[in-house]
């Protein structure tokens, strides 16, 4: 690999490498990572700016994954163009048949491996795809008997088609000898008689891995949505903060949520139950009834509190009688004949009373 094209507002620039992969979004520290390229670019938000290596970068197939990092230490988060993962792994992934280009992290820090984003946060963005251009060069390998395995299906025919024929005699073949037939065979080219590595009906490893982890992305992703209620783009976020444990719990918890007969009910999945025995049953029969007994009890107070209310009420509504009787005794004139009937009256009553 030679060079890498980006866009964006670029600025000053460098370029990393680690042959253990990006470990899941790992650069927010700089342990195994090697820089590999610095330069300042100008801002070409349109046109990709190539990013030539003074030392390219070699890959063997038997390498595994290689982790790239491009980072631009101007401010802001315009600096390079990159795209969300809005569809499955699957999809995601660029393959060309030479060079796989996985969905990767953006990290958004001015500082190489920063932990915090421009406006605070984390500084991470994870399910994201690099948007530029890869420039590289394949060197073909050429056929030995130890590398046989590696060929295609149709190649390795060939070879033993070849080396047939060199046993048979009465074949032309026959009279060149192994060591001229490899060497023939050493000329041709690798795909020459086929591409395809496997026969057919049986599936490709990497892309039974790869689909396999995309089913078991899908079930975190389902079991952090329904356990927490947020969005699948919320979710997607918070799978790199969470602890693998507990990822794992939460997938088993979706895959057995799925058979709930209750499922389709928009319920919760995830339910709790308390086993209780005798004694306790007994128990909460004890307080339902002490429950009765005093909710009676409370009504009977209630009750006694009303009637000495009515009797206050009573009480209150007389003495405002007889005030009212005395205000109007003192504020209405009394004719001199009529007090004196009251007050014979009065001596006549007591006079009785004495007799």
């Amino acid at each position: 690999m030679s060079s890498l094209w980006v866009r964006g507002d670029l600025g000053p620039l460098t370029v990393w490498t680690n042959p253990s992969g990006h470990g899941g979004g790992n650069v927010q520290s700089a342990e195994g990572w090697t820089q590999i390229y610095e330069r300042t670019h100008e801002p070409s938000f349109q046109d990709f700016v190539e990013l030539k290596f003074e030392t390219p970068i070699v890959l063997h197939p038997s390498d595994g994954r290689l982790g790239v990092y491009v980072h631009s230490k101007r401010p802001g988060d315009q600096s390079i163009v990159y795209d969300d993962a809005r569809y499955s792994t699957l999809r995601s992934v660029r393959d060309d048949g030479r060079v796989v280009i996985h969905p990767g992290v953006a990290h958004l820090s001015n500082k190489p491996f920063g932990r915090r984003a421009p406006w605070g946060g984390d500084a991470l963005r994870t399910r994201r795809l690099f948007v530029g251009r890869v420039s590289y060069g394949a060197r073909w390998l050429l056929w030995n008997p130890e590398v046989h395995a590696r060929f295609p299906i149709g190649f390795r025919d060939a070879v033993l088609t070849v080396l047939k024929c060199g046993r048979r005699e009465g074949c032309g073949l026959y009279w060149l000898g192994d060591e001229i037939l490899y060497y023939v065979m050493n000329k041709c080219g690798w795909n020459w008689f086929g591409e395809r590595m496997r026969p057919e009906g049986e599936e490709d490893p990497e892309a039974a891995r790869r689909r396999a982890e995309e089913e078991e992305l899908k079930e975190k992703i389902e079991g952090v949505v329904r356990m927490f209620g947020v969005s699948e783009e919320q979710a997607m976020q918070l799978l790199p903060r969470m602890d693998p444990g507990l990822l794992h719990m939460i997938a088993q918890h979706a895959r057995d949520g799925d058979d709930d007969e209750n499922a389709s009910d928009g319920g919760p999945r995830f339910q709790i139950e308390f086993a209780t025995d005798d004694d306790e049953e007994e128990e909460d029969d004890d307080e339902s009834v002490r429950s009765d007994e005093f909710e009676e009890a409370h009504e009977e107070d209630e009750e006694d509190e009303e009637d000495e209310e009515d009797e206050e009420d009573e009480e209150e509504d007389e003495e405002d009688e007889e005030e009212d009787e005395e205000d109007g005794v003192q504020g209405h004139p009394i004719d001199e004949e009529d007090s004196s009937e009251d007050s014979s009256e009065e001596d006549s009553e007591e006079d009785a009373a004495e007799a």
